[in-house]
């Protein structure tokens, strides 16, 4: 009897920062990846990241050395979000096949030109976007999808969290030029959420923020509150501080018709809580995970994250995590950040008719 050899996919690793770090501990983790290659501009993140390489990768100073590497079949990028763009396009010109951290980019034009790169080569694209493929998430999405909870009427996300880090390079991130500012670069996964669980496009924002210096010099913010207006009448609230330096909470709900329910992000994949709106008995759900798999982060999404995208690879599929589904957290981030920048609401459809594509979108199925 013949049996099915898994195929190993090729990878080249453009950033060796922390986040990347961890992506690799996760490949050598799942299985079925090979890091033949990795590039970094900055000596010391390539220095640090050696412990997590395999001996036989090629280490580079200069990302195109791996867009011209015949070896690599998958380029993951994990460099700071400004330089998505420039990284994603030639690589897509390549032919490789491309995982992007989150965000997709830090501008909706920028996404554009993203998504422009992808209709033309016709290459594979997915983004990071790990919350998607969590416990707690997937358990909730679920059960909105199977009608426990009626139509959705309400959502929302607390996070409350430690300060960015001030360990990268330049501290590129506290700067809003670079990272996008907090409501893109931080809450893109929980816009990515929330888009989801409406299944319905976004119309309207309405952001509040304030500075209280956690992370000096830089010209982000350090907390606020945003509230998106949903076309089909859903309404979601966002809190998000970075004020809490020795903890990390992140919680987010919905209310339907029938019901609501409630998840609490933990190492160990969460806990979610559903409360029928009938009297009767609210229920508890725990995931249930290898220590090993918890210990990776992202309450143990990331193998199954990268499972689906190996899968949608090797079987030519899309991605739950695609490209329009990326713009569409952008657009939310963008639109707060105007929102709190300006002191009003900005409408979506403002941005989405400036763009090159202003009446596409995810497929909402």
């Amino acid at each position: 009897m013949t049996q099915t050899v898994a195929k190993t996919h090729q990878f080249g690793i453009l950033g060796m920062g922390a986040r990347s770090c961890s992506f690799i501990k996760c490949l050598n983790m799942a299985g079925g990846a090979n890091i033949v290659a990795c590039a970094d501009p900055d000596a010391g993140s390539r220095e640090k990241a050696m412990k997590f390489v395999p001996s036989g990768c090629t280490v580079h100073d200069d990302a195109r050395r791996i867009l011209d590497d015949d070896r690599v079949e998958i380029v993951y990028v994990g460099t700071p979000n400004f330089t998505h763009v420039d990284l994603v396009i030639p690589a897509l010109e390549a032919g490789k096949a491309v995982i992007c951290e989150k965000p997709m980019a830090t501008t909706v034009e920028d996404c554009d030109r993203m998504i422009e790169a992808i209709e033309r080569t016709g290459g594979f694209f997915a983004l990071s976007m790990q919350n998607r493929y969590s416990f707690w998430c997937s358990t909730m999405t679920q059960m909105l999808r199977d009608g426990d909870l009626g139509d959705p009427r309400m959502m929302w996300c607390h996070e409350f969290r430690r300060p960015f880090s001030p360990t990268k390079v330049d501290q590129w991130i506290f700067y809003s030029e670079k990272s996008g500012g907090p409501y893109v670069e931080k809450n893109s996964h929980h816009w990515d959420i929330f888009n989801w669980w409406a299944m319905s496009p976004p119309v309207r924002v309405h952001a509040v923020a304030r500075n209280h210096n956690v992370h000096a010099p830089g010209d982000i913010w350090d907390c606020g509150w945003a509230t998106v207006e949903y076309e089909n009448g859903v309404i979601a609230n966002l809190g998000l501080s970075m004020n809490s330096p020795n903890g990390h909470d992140l919680h987010m709900g919905v209310i339907g018709g029938k019901g609501w329910v409630e998840s609490f992000r933990t190492r160990d994949g969460g806990v979610v809580h559903m409360h029928p709106n009938d009297n009767g008995e609210a229920k508890t759900f725990n995931a249930n995970m290898s220590p090993e798999q918890a210990e990776l982060g992202h309450a143990g999404a990331e193998l199954p994250m990268i499972d689906h995208l190996f899968e949608c690879i090797e079987q030519h599929k899309t991605p739950i995590t695609n490209h329009w589904w990326g713009r569409e957290s952008i657009l939310v981030g963008v639109a707060a950040e105007q929102s709190a920048r300006e002191g009003r609401v900005v409408n979506i459809a403002d941005l989405r008719r400036d763009s090159r594509y202003p009446d596409r979108g995810p497929d909402r199925i």
